[in-house]
This record gives C-alpha cells, sequence and structure tokens, in this order.
C-alpha cells in the first residue's frame, strides 16, 4: 500500500493535508444529534471538488431500515442531493457527488 494514501485519526479534529476524490463514512457510531456536524466537516475538508462523500450502514441480518434512517434519507435530510445508492447484504450505501 503507498504511504500517504491512508491516515487514522481522530476526523473531529483533524486537518487533512488534502482533499480526496472518495471519502467514505459510516456514522453507525456517531450519535445520531451530531450526524450533521460530521457530514458537513468531511464534505467541506476531505471531499475534494469533483470528488463523491459515500455514507454507509452495516446491518445485521434482518435490521435494515429499522434501527435508523437510510444512508440516502440521512444525506437527503441534511440538504445534499444524493447521486446513487446501492444495497448488498448487511450493507446499505449512499453517496452525493461534489460538483
Amino acid at each position: 500500500m503507498p504511504a500517504g494514501n491512508f491516515y487514522v485519526a481522530n476526523v473531529r479534529d483533524w486537518v487533512p493535508p488534502r482533499r480526496y476524490d472518495f471519502v467514505r463514512t459510516n456514522l453507525d457510531y456517531v450519535p445520531a444529534r451530531y450526524w450533521e456536524e460530521r457530514v458537513r466537516r468531511q464534505w467541506e475538508r476531505l471531499v475534494a471538488r469533483g470528488g463523491r462523500l459515500i455514507l454507509c450502514w452495516y446491518y445485521s441480518s434482518g435490521e435494515a431500515g429499522t434501527l435508523q434512517p437510510s444512508p440516502a434519507e440521512v444525506l437527503r435530510s441534511l440538504g445534499f442531493s444524493v447521486a446513487d445508492t446501492a444495497n448488498a447484504l448487511g450493507t446499505e450505501v449512499a453517496w452525493a457527488d461534489k460538483g
């Protein structure tokens, strides 16, 4: 793995050395009251122009849609235009593209 492609940091106060084309994040471990702050901070600090913010949930069998809104619903509720969504067993994904 090339050095400089991955960082271990606390996203809450990390100032990245650059912006990225793809930023993937989960909010499962973030209290709902902080979702907007977290998503907007990543959008503004981490996602490059022309890049993509990918929001993902992981579920145990049968949990999808029962514990929290879908990633697409979260993005839309924060005013983002959802470019697309995808689902796989135990996973829901939605993303917004930064023009």
